[in-house]
């Protein structure tokens, strides 16, 4: 439960256990290899050094490492994001078709184009938190979120398409997934803050009620 952060751990002499580890690297090499393959140990030291390589015996993290664990941490995220680009390109197909069908002044062509608008206004929104609550807390309940939104966001704008009062059910179920990602971020960020200055971390224990709370969505 208790976590002390990794800033604090790290100890003021960071520098001298690289140039410890350097020399002993050396050592170890002069007595294994000889004085030539020392010198060119040294040469390998100094120039990872400019590079801004740690100078120690261990070699670097493969390449590609790094960019593959951040993806893993916002995959599904991303999946979401271009589902609901798909969406929005959807919403324009359907505002051009009824243009080009029927009148602009017509009822049906101002149902279409106020569904679509209510749409893309919250659309930011909706993004913003969404990232937020995948990258500050989890990214599979956040996820999940994101992909009943798009859901009821779909129902909101074929019912309001219809008749004004069959889109209702769909704006009040997508205020209800916003309300949730928006908690989902704040606590995300109150946790971070906790682990940080406090050294107090209880992001275990919320991920797990979060992913339970996650299912009560399905709950119309």
């Amino acid at each position: 439960m208790y976590r002390v952060s990794r800033r604090k751990q790290e100890a003021p002499g960071g520098v001298a256990s690289d140039t410890q580890r350097a020399v002993f690297c050396s050592l170890h090499a002069r007595h294994v290899h000889g004085p030539q393959r020392t010198q060119a140990s040294l040469r390998a030291l100094a120039d990872r050094a400019d590079r801004g390589i740690p100078a120690n015996c261990s070699r670097p993290p493969p390449p590609g490492t790094m960019e593959g664990s951040v993806m893993e941490n916002i995959f599904l995220l991303v999946l979401v994001t271009l589902l609901s680009a798909l969406q929005n390109a959807f919403f324009a197909h359907k505002v051009e078709k009824e243009c080009k069908t029927s009148n602009v002044k017509s009822s049906s062509f101002e149902r279409v184009y106020c569904a679509n608008r209510n749409c893309m206004d919250t659309y930011p929104t909706f993004m913003a938190i969404m990232w937020c609550a995948g990258i500050c807390l989890s990214q599979a309940p956040a996820a999940f979120a994101g992909l009943m939104y798009l859901l009821v966001r779909q129902k909101y704008f074929v019912g309001y398409m219809g008749q004004v009062s069959q889109s209702t059910p769909g704006y009040l179920f997508g205020k209800r997934v916003i309300a949730f990602l928006f908690l989902m971020s704040v606590v995300g960020v109150i946790n971070f803050l906790l682990a940080e200055y406090l050294a107090i971390d209880y992001k275990e224990y919320i991920q797990t009620i979060t992913k339970a709370a996650s299912a009560l969505l399905l709950i119309p």
